[in-house]
């Protein structure tokens, strides 16, 4: 049977465990606190405004005996771990955050904790820190103050800053929302308060939705989870109590529990979090499914600069050749779009001839022709992973059907798989400025301009984002680098120390401060309705022109130029890269 390893970590590791981690959701919420705020709001209003805990509280009450009313005495890293909650609490409630990190990278554990605002919460324990933050100058590091609150170091001047009492007090807590009551045990030569459990409701209710995180509701991408209910597994596990809410599992749960809770632990903390995982936008993810339109011949004259009446989007791309006969999408109106719209629908097949006969092992065979191939839907296989953003695609007819709707084609049209086929695209920004360093205004809207790294397609020749397909097992972040380099740093006159530096640069910087902007369906015109893309598009901005600005990029061999390019709502791009582009303008104030 699988178990989380045990961790009874020294005073550097209890840091690295239950700081590093925790951080890592206090860095990720820090940038979208008011998001948060109004998702706990709705919280309380789904549980009928119910007694909330504070994930101190949710952690110790994991970690009490029901009867008892103690935590385990071989227990020991619940003091630091309730100290990581803590930190981790004050990040969710907008009053602190991590200092942001430049080229020289630094880890979580590393990093300062900055106030953000000192307004009291209405927490003894949280304005007891957040006092201690206000009054230390300079900051302290997120390790400093796991042991600081812990009063586990050596350096006398600072104890002052030791929380005294932490787990008796949440237990006070605890009584005073009616969950546990106060009892005097004797212990042989010693008496002790204890708190029973005196209403198991919310305990039953907190296992639960940690079970099914794990469990019914586990995402396709673990960082797309509720960020409390990420940071509480984090927290629960590095005070030694997670197992404690898997104990009802029969042995199958438990297994599947385990595994992805495994998932998780094996993230690395520094990298997953130097990428920005929570936006200062409203998050992308959302689950509405969006409307297609490149990828559809929607039957009307939709192109304004000629005196076609025909969908500009009718012909199915890179068809029409002298090699390949050109494949018209039928006409689906704009009402037709979804599945449930009634309509007598009769779509074009098309597979490429080039897909069709690949032998390669990540193109896959067209079960509907053999019988015998049997590919496993909506899981991560060991080709790829065919988990939609927008979570379980029905199987009609043994293949996928694609959940934004209809699009005029069956098949895969030049995609390898069908279902999602999963990209990630670098937006790489500078601000424009003039010969003196100054940044240039737009003189209409008198916002900065931005500029990106915009390549022109070799297959469509649009302008597009240097972005393109996940490989095998491919992390985003691998898939990011690898892009960016095929396509706008080649540089055929540079020596290969050169080359080498400007290689560790890039790469520095794309695991170091990129920003999130959109996660999920792509209206890419080779979308059909068995296959579909799907991308994660991160932001890489040079504030300062320190590294990325400096780069004089060069077309690669996947692209047919490469070149700064002003950001303008008049630019036309490839799919949705001009959605994405707008929202890089927002994340900065820029022009658009």
């Amino acid at each position: 049977m699988a178990t989380i390893t045990r961790r009874k970590p020294q005073l550097s590791s209890t840091t690295g465990s239950s700081g590093t981690r925790s951080e890592s959701a206090g860095n990720s919420t820090s940038q979208s606190n008011q998001d948060d705020r109004d998702k706990d709001d709705e919280r309380e209003n789904d549980d009928d405004k119910e007694t909330r805990l504070t994930l101190m509280e949710e952690v110790l009450l994991l970690g009490l005996k029901d009867r008892e009313g103690y935590t385990s005495f071989w227990n020991d890293c619940i003091s630091s771990g309730l100290r990581g909650c803590i930190l981790t609490e004050l990040g969710f409630r907008g009053r602190v955050e991590l200092e942001k990190t430049g080229a020289r990278r630094k880890t979580l554990s590393n990093r300062k904790v900055m106030l953000l605002d000192d307004t009291a919460t209405g927490d003894v324990l949280l304005d007891e820190a957040l006092r201690h933050i206000k009054e230390t100058q300079p900051q302290e590091t997120v390790q400093s103050w796991i042991e600081y609150l812990s009063g586990e170091c050596w350096n006398p001047l600072k104890l002052k800053y030791q929380l005294r009492n932490v787990r008796e007090r949440l237990a006070k807590n605890l009584v005073d929302k009616g969950i546990c009551s106060t009892e005097k045990q004797n212990f042989f030569l010693f008496d002790m308060t204890t708190h029973p459990l005196n209403d198991n409701v919310h305990k039953i209710k907190l296992i639960k939705k940690i079970q099914d995180s794990v469990l019914s509701r586990w995402p396709n991408d673990p960082r797309r989870m509720d960020k409390r209910i990420l940071a509480l597994i984090y927290l629960a596990h590095s005070s030694d109590v997670l197992e404690n809410a898997f104990t009802s599992l029969s042995d199958e749960d438990y297994e599947v529990a385990m595994k992805h809770v495994r998932e998780l632990l094996d993230l690395d903390p520094d990298q997953e979090s130097s990428i920005q995982l929570g936006t200062r936008m409203a998050e992308p993810e959302s689950t509405e499914i969006p409307t297609h339109h490149k990828c559809r011949n929607c039957g009307e004259p939709c192109d304004k600069s000629t005196y076609s009446d025909t969908c500009i989007n009718a012909k199915y791309t890179r068809t029409g050749t002298r090699d390949q006969p050109a494949i018209i999408r039928t006409i689906v109106p704009n009402d037709k779009v979804r599945w449930s719209a009634s309509f007598n629908y009769e779509p074009v097949e098309f597979t490429s001839e080039k897909v069709r006969t690949s032998t390669k092992e990540y193109v896959d065979r067209d079960p509907r022709h053999d019988l015998t191939v049997d590919i496993p839907w909506n899981s991560d296989d060991r080709l790829c992973d065919r988990r939609s953003y927008y979570g379980p695609y029905k199987i009609i007819g043994r293949v996928p059907q694609n959940p934004c709707g209809r699009t005029g084609i069956t098949g895969r049209g030049h995609l390898g798989h069908f279902g999602p086929n999963h990209a990630a695209d670098p937006i790489v920004t500078r601000w424009k400025r003039d010969k003196n360093g100054v940044k240039v205004l737009h003189r209409r809207s008198r916002k900065p301009i931005l500029q990106f790294v915009c390549i022109v397609r070799k297959d469509t020749r649009e302008y597009a984002i240097p972005g393109g397909m996940a490989d095998k097992k491919e992390k985003v972040t691998d898939t990011l680098q690898r892009e960016f380099h095929e396509e706008v740093l080649n540089f055929p006159d540079m020596d290969q120390d050169g080359k080498e530096a400007l290689v560790n640069t890039i790469k520095n910087i794309f695991e170091n401060g990129g920003t999130r902007i959109y996660c999920g369906y792509v209206d890419d015109p080779r979308n059909t309705d068995n296959s579909w893309m799907e991308t994660t598009v991160y932001n890489f901005h040079d504030e300062y022109n320190e590294h990325l600005a400096l780069i004089n990029v060069h077309a690669g061999d996947d692209a047919a130029k490469a070149f700064w390019q002003d950001i303008d709502s008049q630019l036309s791009l490839f799919a949705s890269h001009t959605d994405f582009v707008k929202r890089v303008t927002i994340l900065h104030k820029a022009h658009w």
